[in-house]
């Protein structure tokens, strides 16, 4: 796939056209570059991988009690299903979307983040895992990539972003998390310093809950093709 492919992919998404969604832009506004989508619906959106089922996060500068009150007055329900990480969930009609205030993390301790909401694009981006997951799109489906995620996204590269013991440091279920896509969206190749990283972090995981390793692995199960990922994982130590 060529990048050009990828912003057609974008413009052409099925919530970029949805009239919820728009609504959900609209109060947030999002047309003036203050909420986008992010993560998962903006990169499977781009490889094709994107199916229908109504629910996408978002990310604003707006702060939770904001988001709130707007989508109230709005006449559509809001919950606090994180607030402590400044994420509400909104329900208009058969839409259900994550909106979370752009933060950074400013205490860690391998499972658990204490963060600090703010209106910088760029640090929100930084304190994600990959790089494919660093990318947003705006409520017309153009791409902003402040980590240029959408190069290792196309190339089939899981790429922690920044040093990854720290990105690993900072939360360990990151280890499962690259193997999971490593399988899902890397053709599963697991290699390179980002491996190395999560088998010397293969030692650490011992207090990671069993409900979010559990998680974890049942998605990599849902998978068409994990086996070899799973021989990784072996030979890694995990």
């Amino acid at each position: 796939m060529l990048r050009h492919d990828a912003i057609i992919h974008l413009r052409s998404a099925w919530w970029v056209k949805d009239r919820s969604v728009r609504q959900i832009f609209t109060i947030l506004d999002g047309p003036a570059g203050q909420t986008r989508a992010v993560g998962g619906i903006v990169r499977d959106t781009i490889v094709g991988k994107t199916s229908v089922d109504g629910d996408l996060d978002m990310a604003t500068e707006l702060l939770p009690d904001e988001v709130t009150k707007r989508a109230r007055a709005a006449g559509m329900s809001c919950y606090p299903t994180g607030i402590d990480h400044g994420t509400v969930t909104i329900r208009n009609g058969q839409i259900v979307a994550e909106v979370t205030t752009l933060r950074k993390d400013v205490k860690t301790d391998g499972r658990h983040a204490v963060v600090e909401f703010g209106t910088n694009w760029g640090a929100d981006a930084r304190r994600r895992d990959f790089t494919m997951n660093a990318l947003y799109a705006a409520p017309s489906g153009a791409l902003y990539d402040p980590l240029d995620g959408l190069e290792d996204l196309l190339n089939g590269r899981v790429r922690f972003i920044g040093d990854p013991d720290q990105r690993i440091a900072e939360d360990r279920l990151r280890v499962y998390r690259f193997f999971r896509f490593c399988a899902s969206h890397g053709g599963e190749h697991c290699a390179g310093e980002d491996m190395q990283a999560c088998k010397r972090s293969a030692h650490d995981l011992g207090d990671l809950s069993a409900e979010r390793v559990g998680a974890e692995i049942i998605k990599m199960l849902g998978l068409s093709r994990v086996v070899a990922t799973f021989a990784n994982m072996r030979k890694a130590g995990i």
